[in-house]
């Protein structure tokens, strides 16, 4: 049978910028002019977000599928920003092209979203690309890029990947936070929104839309009015019998929507009128020219349509509905960092902009951890013709509601939301005894659970939300029936001095048998620390209670309906809140930051009765802060701290299968083994052999063969050289031999031995600092190797842990997390 991998999971937060995502019609569609829409009807329009370096996709059709990532080169730098390529008015066809931009400086052009997308590379920015705009006509494709350092260049225009681009409002040192790009009759319009300390102003730059020739844009004027810095456009073309008009909507820091209408005429206008900061712009009427310029025969005049005040903080986007106005009055869409989206429309009665719509979702506790606190609405959009909202918080959720705008008010109903880590992915653990969930732990201070759904798979649990940056985590349950720790166990390391210990409450084991295909058949099911955990005020420590809702005084109810969905998966505020694991105890005697943790939880295939034994390290320059700690995590108590093995940090760890072997290595690149006697009383843990240089450079990764014969003897070693190696190590005799070398053109940061399968045992997952993944099949007598597979899609930057799923043979499943803030699991066949 030939090799094959298979996704099942490729998740990362949305970046938490205000252009992190897009929402493009379905190819099949048809969808009209630039400016963003006229009439618009899509049968499944698709939702592509940027993750880190990643760029995810997936379907806006209430199916809730799990995301798809694009390939990406390796080490690919974080997406700073995203937009669709609008069309001139010219076109008709459908426009599903995105432009992503990176803090590199990189652009790249998407085409569309088949199969093999192909991806346009333009020369790279000067400095990272803070906003981008993208307008296609028939003789090329405008890019637009914005960078908010002070460095001279303006706004930097591209038509074609393979020649210079040009620059514009250069003269004025422009920093520049958002852009747009539109036509109104025979005219391109390029918007620049500014960060300037004293002048927050909107430069507004145009060009003839010829066929044969490309844009050459000059400086129109500029707009003034907002007080703070211009963050977000968006715009909407509308017709009368007299003239063309277009409304162009600009938000700002200081909390307020402009309402800009563009209109062209017959009537001659002077070529250049402008209104300047020493002139009360919001004393001038509203149909009183705030700029006027000609463009060959198009005479353009600006006005200010409304002042829209709705918002308590920042508004982050603004987004027009892509239906027609002949359908329904032109809608708006608004996000900010008030944790609300508002939907203005014009009044039938007055004909005042007025919002008809509030949502938004409190996220958890006021003022907590990123993890379990919304923050904010970082973007918003309308998706699926008009009929979905999109939207971003500040920790990366993406957040979808169906809109029935056929209402009054209209009725919002969500959706399963996106969830991921939002910062680097550090440790994985699967549960020991059947693998029924996944564990993360990432820098975003959280740890999630991972479990499959009948949807896929899904964050189903954030046991802990921390207040410091999250490095290790280990499952130790195996339940009180095997005489060993109790099931659904965990004990996680961060960047503080001490090991906390959590217990599923009973609520998470309700939503695993109701979601999942597990099945509660254990006493420790029936008997749990708590219902529900919740966390105090300024507190680290997650509380046991009886669900009642403790601290609901200090927590915001949603709007928007978001505590519920058809599919009966959490929310995004319950996830923050509603899932958390009690902490029980605390493990003390670390006098320096935790980083690597291991458990002898493997060894319970073997013999369910065994002890489980937790091993622990911490940072360190000297010899006195190098030592390994054993834990009963059971009875609260270190066992033994392993002392006289290395003389630097311990970065890995790794138990033999049957949990008497302990190997260790590090940034004094030695690699110790240790025995391990799980009693605390008169235990005779010690070190059984050291061997100096066993790489040339830090070793990374550990892991012993998973394989019941040689489970104890045989373990593979991984390092910054650039080589796995493979030893067999003797108990008896004291001694170690390296049985192989394998040389890799890149550094080696993660190794882990498959579990016996139907594939034979010796089977390895290798991952690198580029983030590629292989799957490497090592011979009966482990002297030689072949690499069996080279996972797709694997991570784009470097790969922290990877974890086999324990499953008593049949398929192999791999989880890896990696710094792109991504947690992939594959299905292998080999």
């Amino acid at each position: 049978m030939p090799s094959s991998c298979s996704t099942l999971l490729s998740i990362a937060a949305c970046n938490s910028q205000p252009q992190s995502f897009v929402t493009l019609p379905s190819s099949s569609s048809s969808s009209s002019s630039s400016s963003a829409s006229s009439s618009s009807t899509t049968s499944c329009s698709t939702l592509v977000y940027a993750g880190h370096g990643n760029v995810f996709h997936l379907p806006l059709n209430g199916s809730n599928p799990s995301p798809q990532s694009l390939s990406q080169p390796e080490n690919a730098s974080k997406i700073s920003c995203l937009c669709s390529v609008k069309l001139a008015s010219s076109l008709s066809s459908a426009a599903d092209s995105f432009v992503a931009a990176s803090a590199d400086g990189s652009i790249k052009l998407y085409s569309s979203l088949s199969e093999s997308p192909t991806a346009q590379s333009y020369p790279a920015a000067a400095a990272t690309v803070t906003c981008v705009a993208a307008l296609r006509t028939k003789s090329s494709t405008i890019i637009a890029c914005g960078t908010t350092q002070p460095d001279g260049n303006g706004v930097t225009i591209y038509t074609n990947p393979t020649d210079a681009p040009t620059n514009v409002g250069q003269d004025k040192n422009l920093m520049v936070e958002a852009l747009d790009v539109f036509t109104i009759k025979d005219t391109i319009v390029l918007v620049a929104g500014c960060a300037l300390a004293r002048s927050n102003q909107i430069y507004v730059f145009s060009a003839p839309l010829t066929t044969d020739s490309t844009p050459v844009f000059t400086l129109a004027g500029s707009l003034s009015g907002h007080q703070d810095w211009v963050r977000c456009f968006s715009s909407t073309a509308s017709f009368n019998s007299n003239s063309t008009s277009l409304l162009l909507a600009s938000g700002s820091h200081d909390h307020k929507i402009r309402l800009w209408n563009f209109q062209t005429s017959k009537d001659k206008v002077d070529s250049h009128i402008e209104v300047y900061e020493d002139v009360d712009v919001d004393a001038l009427l509203e149909d009183q020219a705030r700029l006027c310029f000609t463009v060959n025969e198009d005479n353009i005049k600006v006005t200010l349509e409304a002042l829209l005040i709705g918002h308590e903080e920042s508004v982050t986007s603004l987004s027009f509905s892509p239906k027609s106005a002949v359908e329904e009055p032109i809608t708006l869409l608004s996000s900010s960092m008030d944790r609300t989206l508002l939907v203005w429309q014009v009044t039938e009665s007055s004909g005042v902009w007025m919002p008809v719509a509030r949502v938004g979702s409190a996220g958890g506790i006021v003022g907590g951890s990123v993890g379990n606190s919304l923050l904010g609405f970082c973007c918003a959009k309308w998706g699926q013709g008009g009929e979905q909202i999109v939207a971003q918080g500040y920790g990366g959720s993406v957040h979808i509601w169906s809109a029935d705008m056929s209402v009054q008010p209209p009725l919002f109903t969500p959706l399963p939301c996106i969830t991921g880590h939002f910062a680097p992915t550090t440790d994985l653990s699967w549960e020991p005894t059947r693998g029924t969930y996944l564990l993360s732990a990432s820098k975003d201070q959280t740890a999630r659970l991972w479990a499959n759904t009948d949807e896929g798979w899904r964050e189903l649990g954030r046991p802990q939300v921390h207040g410091y940056d999250m490095t290790s985590l280990v499952c130790v349950g195996g339940g009180r029936a095997r005489g060993g720790e109790v099931l659904h166990r965990f004990v996680s390391g961060a960047d503080e001095k001490i090991l906390r210990v959590f217990d599923a409450p009973g609520a998470t084991i309700k939503l695993l048998s109701q979601l999942t295909s597990y099945q509660s058949v254990d006493e420790d099911d029936k008997e749990r620390p708590a219902e529900r955990a919740f966390l105090p005020s300024l507190g680290l420590s997650n509380k046991g209670g009886d669900g009642t809702g403790e601290e609901k005084g200090n927590e915001e109810m949603d709007d928007g309906g978001t505590d519920g969905n058809s599919f009966g998966l959490p929310s995004e505020r319950d996830l923050g809140v509603e899932t958390l694991w009690p902490e029980v105890r605390k493990l003390y005697g670390h006098d320096t930051e935790v980083i690597a943790l291991a458990s002898t939880a493997q060894s319970l295939r073997r013999d369910p009765m065994k002890k489980i034994v937790v091993a622990s390290s911490c940072k360190s320059r000297d010899a006195k802060n190098a030592g390994i700690k054993l834990w009963n995590v059971e009875g609260n108590s270190c066992i033994k701290t392993l002392e006289d093995g290395h003389k630097s940090s311990v970065a890995c760890l790794a138990f033999s299968s049957d949990g008497s072997i302990l190997a260790s290595s590090g940034k004094d690149r030695r690699l110790c083994l240790w025995s391990i006697d799980p009693s605390t009383e008169s235990n005779s843990s010690k070190l059984q052999l050291a061997l100096d240089g066993a790489h040339k450079r830090i070793v990374w990764s550990l892991s012993f063969c998973q394989d019941t014969d040689e489970g104890n003897s045989v373990l593979i070693s991984g390092s910054r050289d650039m080589t796995v190696k493979v030893w067999r190590f003797d108990p008896s005799a004291k001694s170690i031999s390296n049985l192989q070398t394998i040389k890799f053109g890149e550094s080696v940061t993660s190794l882990s031995f498959a579990y016996p399968s139907d594939f034979g045992s010796g089977v390895c997952g290798v991952g690198f600092e580029s983030g590629k993944l292989k799957i490497i099949k090592l011979s009966e007598d482990y002297s030689s190797h072949d690499v069996a597979l080279e996972i797709e899609n694997g991570h784009v930057a470097t790969v922290k842990k990877l974890a086999w799923r324990p499953m008593d043979g049949g398929e192999l499943t791999l989880a890896s997390a990696g710094l792109d803030h991504a947690v992939k699991i594959f299905s292998v066949k080999l």
